[in-house]
């Protein structure tokens, strides 16, 4: 009886400290929008550069990127064991993180550390996760990662469709998440052979 008393008791002090899911990401007012559907933000690329970034029917949303850090770090991605675990395919060393969708839905993703880069590579760009994606009932697969430049999501959902979550400016945490298909292609974007 002991023993259950101060399980519930860490339960509580572990969920008054921790962010729940919907606390790490925060939903960002647009600068401007036009009649189209078309979101407009400022988005700094360098401190030199300024430019706009256009996604139609996105969602512009501010992550907590240290809570994000931390978060991904308790997969263990940069411990030998963690290495051992991405080379063969056991799932159990998963980490669970929230993600949002395109219409503002915040789903819980599981995912595994990945090796993508060369040991060569991962030695020289030490920042550098990257992470696959397990299937759960929306989503049927995809690769996260996270390096200085933030967070990045490409996702498959069941439906066949590919979402994107992308920094918009690095600094202050500002991304967007948007449904390929529901961006407009430029002709000078169009693929032709």
């Amino acid at each position: 009886m002991k023993s259950r008393f101060h399980f519930y008791v860490c339960i509580l002090i572990l969920s008054l400290q921790a962010p729940t899911f919907a606390d790490l990401w925060q939903t960002v007012e647009p600068t401007n929008s036009d009649h189209q559907g078309s979101t407009s933000v400022s988005a700094k690329k360098t401190p030199q550069k300024h430019q706009e970034s256009n996604y139609q029917k996105a969602q512009i949303l501010k992550l907590d990127e240290q809570q994000m850090r931390l978060r991904l770090a308790a997969s263990g991605a940069k411990s030998s064991q963690a290495k051992a675990l991405r080379t063969s395919n056991d799932n159990h060393a998963s980490v669970s993180i929230p993600a949002p969708l395109s219409d503002g839905t915040i789903i819980e993703l599981s995912l595994v550390p990945e090796t993508t880069l060369s040991a060569h590579l991962a030695s020289k760009f030490p920042n550098i996760d990257t992470y696959r994606v397990l299937p759960n009932n929306l989503i049927f697969g995809g690769k996260v990662d996270m390096t200085s430049k933030g967070f990045h999501a490409m996702l498959q959902t069941i439906e066949g469709d590919l979402v994107f979550i992308d920094p918009i400016d690095g600094q202050l945490g500002i991304y967007a998440t948007y449904r390929k298909s529901e961006q407009y292609q430029d002709s000078y974007r169009q693929f032709s052979c």
